[in-house]
């Protein structure tokens, strides 16, 4: 596994990125428990609410999450557009996108923060915004190895404590990894149920 983390700016805010091999894996439960919100919730512990708001067609919605903040922080809250494709339906969308070719299936989750007037920021919580894009490959020859990658961008918006960036942050990405990992190995066959392949 390789952990890539540049430290807080306030133009940028807290960048990231993630890449890991899961040797039995299932790229289409490993996409699906961070896009179907009653998986989720299952396993993300460090979002106390997880609500998908509005569908607009079968790889676009708007996503809610509120983030769970050490006392005595305010939590913050994000809302989030999302755009999910697989190379199996995609495959010529995912290309024009920019991604690398491969002879691996892929899936990819993208998903950055919107405004919406009918989901206006709550009071005590800070609206903060975040650029993340998640990917599965699929490797042709085993395909139950899959290959994967997060990339985001987080702003959190008011303000931090410096110790809690340079000492939490890292920390907190890789916890929020090996979780999501940890609970696809535990409980992949119940997700598998709820899951339309």
């Amino acid at each position: 596994m390789k952990i890539y983390l540049l430290k807080k700016s306030e133009e940028k805010g807290i960048q990231g990125m993630i890449e890991g091999i899961v040797r039995d894996g299932d790229p289409v439960i490993m996409q699906q428990m961070n896009l179907v919100p009653e998986i989720r919730a299952q396993w993300d512990t460090h979002h106390c609410k997880v609500r998908r708001l509005k569908i607009f067609s079968e790889k676009e919605d708007i996503m809610y999450l509120e983030l769970k903040m050490p006392f005595p922080m305010s939590n913050r809250d994000f809302l989030l557009s999302r755009y999910f494709l697989n190379s199996d339906q995609h495959a010529e969308e995912i290309e024009r996108l920019g991604f690398p070719k491969t002879e691996n299936k892929r899936w990819v989750l993208m998903q950055h923060s919107v405004e919406l007037q009918e989901y206006p920021t709550i009071k005590g919580i800070e609206r903060a915004e975040s650029i993340t894009l998640l990917s599965w490959e699929q490797d042709r020859e085993n395909p139950k190895v899959v290959y994967t990658k997060s990339m985001s961008q987080t702003t959190l918006k008011g303000k931090l404590p410096g110790s809690l960036v340079k000492m939490g942050i890292g920390k907190q990405f890789l916890k929020a990894h090996h979780t999501s990992v940890q609970a696809f190995q535990k409980h992949r066959a119940n997700w598998a149920k709820m899951i339309k392949k």
